[in-house]
């Protein structure tokens, strides 16, 4: 089916043009989003996200030609895909940071890290200095990589809270690490 087409009748309501235009792209945006991101559960999910933002986000109405179309959904799903890689490799790091840092503190058994950046002995000390419901809002924001409203809803925490314990879990954190000046 014709892109103007697809879009034609996306513009007047048709849903089903969504299931067309979604029947059309699938396949090619897969094994481009396979280039990427290696695991094909990964790959599904951000072509999903493409489709998800161009229907949410009403982009047919803002198309000026069909070929504005297949641009779109190329360029949104190289976007994609390039965040979830370095969503990915931030985890990674702060995953290893974190297990360093509980390691370094006592807190869990070591696994097989390679050896770290002297700077996290630095912050595993400076963590264990944290007081507890700071410690735990790190935790949270940073390694596990919550939003702060969400740290604030699971900790039964105002969203202020959490943001003036991060802060002063930070300006802790910069002393220690600056050597207490």
């Amino acid at each position: 089916m014709d892109d103007s087409l697809i879009l034609q009748r996306l513009r007047q309501g048709d849903k089903g043009a969504f299931k067309d235009l979604f029947d059309k792209y699938f396949d090619a945006l897969l094994i481009t989003a396979l280039q990427y991101c290696k695991e094909p559960n990964d790959a599904e999910d951000v072509v999903q996200e493409v489709f998800v933002a161009f229907w949410e986000n009403s982009q047919f109405e803002k198309m000026i030609n069909d070929a504005a179309l297949r641009g779109y959904l190329f360029k949104t799903l190289r976007n994609k895909c390039l965040d979830k890689l370095e969503a990915q490799k931030r985890l990674q790091t702060n995953l290893d940071a974190y297990a360093y840092c509980q390691r370094e503190s006592g807190i869990e058994p070591s696994s097989s890290l390679e050896a770290p950046p002297p700077m996290w002995l630095e912050l595993a000390k400076g963590l264990k200095m944290l007081p507890p419901q700071t410690l735990k809002v790190v935790q949270m924001v940073y390694f596990n990589q919550k939003k702060q409203k969400e740290a604030a809803y699971e900790l039964a925490l105002s969203p202020n809270t959490v943001r003036n314990q991060l802060v002063r879990a930070m300006k802790l954190l910069r002393k220690n690490l600056e050597g207490g000046k």
